[in-house]
């Protein structure tokens, strides 16, 4: 005897709205680790600023810097990198400025809220010539990021406190709490 075609639609129904609750589940959990990570970034980043390079051969030239509570990327948009990928990190004096004092970045900077996307032409002079090149910078605070990656996992616990009770929501917040509390600065630093 076969199941009736309503039951079986049924099935499958059921089959694909547990496929997207796994879904949903598994991306929660990726933007909480994401979450966290952006919070442990932003506090490192006031004691040390990470520096990643790389390019395309051929193409444009970047880099990423972590530094005093945002991300940066600055981006050299005249192609014909040589292809590269480099790692450096330093500490942070207590005088460091919010660009770490690096060549590159333009002499006026348009702030909007704490972020900035710009896009401008900077002159150099270099074994005898005059070179001329368009950058970009996007800048990124780390609140934004950590806010942006938080909101998966709020609705979710919105979304489970319906199913598991105040209870488990309160310590799923609390787990939360304990872990960035684990992760803010030392006072002394």
């Amino acid at each position: 005897m076969q199941p009736s075609p309503s039951a079986a639609h049924g099935a499958a129904d059921a089959r694909i709205r547990r496929a997207l609750r796994v879904t949903a589940n598994l991306l929660a959990v990726l933007s909480l680790v994401l979450c966290v990570a952006s919070v442990a970034l932003c506090v490192r980043s006031h004691r040390v600023r990470d520096i990643v390079g790389f390019g395309r051969v051929g193409g444009n030239s970047h880099l990423v810097q972590s530094i005093r509570g945002r991300l940066h990327l600055l981006s050299d948009l005249g192609g014909g990198c040589a292809g590269w990928l480099t790692y450096t990190a330093d500490r942070i004096g207590p005088r460091g400025t919010w660009h770490g004092r690096m060549s590159g970045y333009p002499h006026q900077v348009e702030w909007r809220l704490g972020f900035v996307w710009q896009t401008y032409v900077s002159s150099y002079f270099g074994l005898g010539q005059s070179y001329t090149i368009a950058n970009r910078l996007i800048v990124v605070p780390y609140w934004f990021l950590a806010a942006v990656f938080a909101l998966p996992p709020v609705a979710w616990l919105i979304r489970t406190r319906r199913r598991f009770g105040l209870l488990a929501a309160m310590l799923l917040v609390a787990a939360v709490a304990v872990v960035l509390a684990a992760l803010r600065p030392p006072s002394g630093s």
